[in-house]
């Protein structure tokens, strides 16, 4: 059974597919011994997560009748997703083509269940699962259509939260890390046919860099590592490494000198005459960044070495020069320029 998806939002689909997972072949014979119709477990109000920020409503899954229609638009019964957040990612975008809203029934990392907000007077219900055979998440009883009134809304649509957004412009972030928040309201509004504001186009821009290239805790995380990488890739290269604190098997970042070992051989063939200046990084971790440079016999620009640290002040300073002396250059008669 093919997943079918909607024309006005392949652009998205396709992208979002083609970065995080490939796209699942419906076509294929995936579990056709699963039933649709299965006996819903008891829900444990304390153990369950709530999605979209939404209030738990106690449900009583005896009620649901098992007359699901099985089709509803992009939407259908055994249809395979990789993942929850692809499930996701794919009912919003018919509730957001389509004018419907839903709320969340139910949702832990076994099953999830989806009403429509006006559950007294609609009909329409999604139950999903994952497939511990296959690893992948089934829908596997939709009742429907959606019998409420779609009211003609353009903002304030309960599914186009940032996390849908951001996984929608991952493609327009990737081709411009630059792009303005502007920019991506009036993509929604002309796209989506949904006005978002200015906080929540913010919100879906950093979400969306952080899917391409990871959270910034990720970041430091990986950072030994690739310190590490730099050193057997260039041989000699200087890497000096210091921790704040260390508990438990988990390091604090402090501060961290690199000095390449081309600069540094090149370093004795330079004017007797360093720069040294540092600046603010401007992102979630306020971290300042120590350079200096040389000039050659062409009076041209030098790199000789790099420093990151967690604020400027005297001992810092002091550091950093005396990392310069024991790893750079211990000349005498070097003159040094700072501001």
């Amino acid at each position: 059974m093919t997943s079918r998806r909607n024309q006005d939002f392949s652009y998205e689909y396709e992208y979002n597919y083609s970065q995080s997972v490939p796209w699942v072949d419906c076509t294929q014979t995936i579990a056709r011994g699963s039933s649709s119709q299965h006996q819903l477990p008891d829900v444990n109000v304390t153990d369950v997560e709530v999605e979209d920020d939404e209030r738990y409503i106690e449900f009583d899954d005896s009620e649901i009748e098992d007359d699901d229609d099985g089709n509803e638009g992009d939407l259908e019964v055994k249809q395979v997703l990789e993942n929850k957040a692809e499930l996701l990612n794919v009912v919003k975008a018919w509730h957001i083509e389509n004018n419907y809203q839903y709320k969340t029934q139910c949702s832990n990392t076994e099953i999830i269940q989806l009403k429509c907000v006006k559950d007294n007077a609609c009909r329409w219900y999604l139950r999903a699962k994952e497939e511990e055979s296959i690893k992948m998440w089934m829908i596997t009883v939709l009742r429907g259509p959606h019998t409420c009134i779609s009211a003609s809304l353009t903002q304030g649509h309960q599914q186009l939260d940032s996390e849908y957004l951001g996984s929608v412009i991952l493609g327009i972030v990737r081709a411009n890390l630059k792009i303005c928040v502007a920019a991506i309201q009036a993509f929604a509004s002309t796209q989506l046919k949904h006005e978002v504001s200015y906080f929540k186009a913010w919100m879906a821009k950093h979400k969306a860099i952080e899917k391409l290239f990871g959270s910034f805790e990720a970041s430091y995380g990986v950072l030994p590592k690739f310190l590490g990488s730099l050193q057997m890739s260039n041989p000699s290269t200087v890497v000096h490494f210091e921790y704040k604190d260390y508990n438990n098997l988990v390091a604090t970042f402090g501060r961290v000198f690199r000095a390449f070992r081309p600069s540094i051989d090149g370093s004795q063939y330079c004017c007797p005459l360093i720069n040294i200046d540092g600046m603010h990084l401007y992102v979630k971790y306020k971290e300042k960044l120590l350079i200096v440079v040389a000039f050659d016999a062409d009076n041209g620009l030098f790199p000789l070495c790099y420093a990151l640290v967690d604020v400027k002040n005297n001992r810092n300073w002091a550091w950093f020069i005396n990392c310069i002396r024991a790893y750079v250059t211990d000349c005498q008669g070097v003159c040094v320029l700072s501001d």
